[in-house]
């Protein structure tokens, strides 16, 4: 189901597209609720931030502006640019932070990386 201007639902089920110009690819309750934001497959994500993405996985949400989580389970990137690659139960809280693996948290420096 697709509510935000210019945005779409392509293939899946029960996603839903509120944010302008976002998009879900396929999956199951997928959501897209910032402006420019993306989801692409898995299952109960939600992208929050302005231009954040996600890409597979399941109950990921970035939720900061251009964040970005590729895959794993119930990651949070919480900071503007930051990123979760993977892994379980990380959260990327800081401006440019990325976070790779497994419980992993960044703390309140900008520009952190955690392997």
């Amino acid at each position: 189901k697709s509510t935000g201007s210019y945005s779409s639902v392509v293939g899946g089920q029960l996603n839903h597209t509120i944010g302008e110009y976002s998009v879900v690819i396929t999956g199951e309750t997928n959501i897209t609720e910032g402006n420019k934001s993306a989801v692409v497959s898995g299952s109960s994500n939600i992208a929050k931030g302005t231009a954040s993405t996600v890409v597979g996985g399941e109950g990921n949400e970035p939720n900061g502006s251009f964040s970005v989580i590729v895959s794993g389970s119930n990651n949070r990137a919480l900071g503007e640019s930051a990123a979760v690659l993977g892994g379980g139960n990380n959260s990327a809280d800081s401006r440019s932070s990325v976070v790779l693996g497994e419980i992993a948290q960044t703390n309140n420096n900008q520009f952190t990386v955690i392997p």
